[in-house]
């Protein structure tokens, strides 16, 4: 189960106790931050939060690896040069979009590194983020897993990428089941992908998506030695975390914030 860590400046995270025991340092944000700040936002443009969280890691001196999140199955060999398309495990065409965005960041939901200065992260605000460790720590992976993402297998493609015999991995906060709602062709997507066990059809209107359990099949069908994971819905916990269904779909806000997973190879 993941565990819940103050630091002594009010900011409020998750961890596994998996990582923690292999000495990888990591994190699952939350929207609690230093002074009790309950807007506390990992969005690509905060880089002071960014910093802030880093340092609650005790990896300040590391530099940030981060990808533009597309929803797909690419994998970025983060160690690796900075816009080479061939560092991607497998590229999935995202509406004819090229391999780099408009900022220079690699199109890719997932990133894989061994080099110990690098602290990788991911973003999400409802999606399902993972972290990956070798079972000595020495190589890293984390990845955005949104619906789109597990269907078209972005956790084996990170998993494979990881290129360990024994690995441990780490779930963090998102939707829960009776907050996903889906229509039906969505639904079978998640059939189509043999994820149907994290389908629940009949107990209500529309079919409802468990994508806790659906990252932890594809985890398990991975080989993985350990699973750290918690009850914790980016919908219903409102008090700490921010969730782009509920407060721009169902409230109609402008904008949410985001939380972010964060990993680095050990030293």
């Amino acid at each position: 189960m993941l565990e819940c860590v103050t630091t002594a400046d009010g900011l409020v995270f998750f961890e596994s106790p998996a990582l923690r025991a292999i000495g990888v340092p990591h994190g699952f944000s939350t929207r609690i931050g230093p002074g009790g700040n309950t807007h506390f936002t990992l969005a690509s443009d905060n880089d002071a939060h960014m910093a802030q969280f880093a340092a609650a890691l005790d990896c300040a001196s590391r530099r940030h690896v981060t990808v533009y999140q597309v929803h797909g199955a690419c994998v970025w060999e983060g160690d690796g040069p900075l816009a080479s398309p061939s560092a991607c495990t497998e590229i999935v065409p995202m509406g004819g979009a090229g391999p780099t965005a408009a900022d220079g960041r690699v199109q890719a939901d997932a990133i894989t590194s061994s080099d110990p200065a690098q602290l990788l992260a991911v973003r999400t605000a409802d999606c399902v983020p993972v972290l990956l460790a070798s079972s000595d720590g020495h190589r890293v992976a984390a990845i955005h897993a949104g619906w789109k993402g597990l269907v078209a297998g972005v956790i084996p493609n990170a998993a494979k990428a990881l290129g360990a015999s024994a690995f441990v991995a780490a779930i963090g906060p998102c939707m829960g089941l009776e907050a996903f709602e889906v229509d039906e062709d969505v639904a079978e997507k998640f059939d189509a992908a043999g994820l149907g066990e994290a389908v629940v059809r009949g107990r209500w209107p529309k079919p409802h998506v468990d994508l806790r359990l659906a990252a932890d099949i594809q985890l398990r069908q991975a080989k993985a030695q350990v699973i750290d994971s918690g009850d914790l819905c980016t919908y219903r916990d409102e008090r700490l975390f921010f969730s782009h269904r509920r407060d721009r779909t169902h409230r109609g806000l402008p904008k949410t914030g985001h939380i972010a997973a964060f990993i680095g190879a050990k030293q």
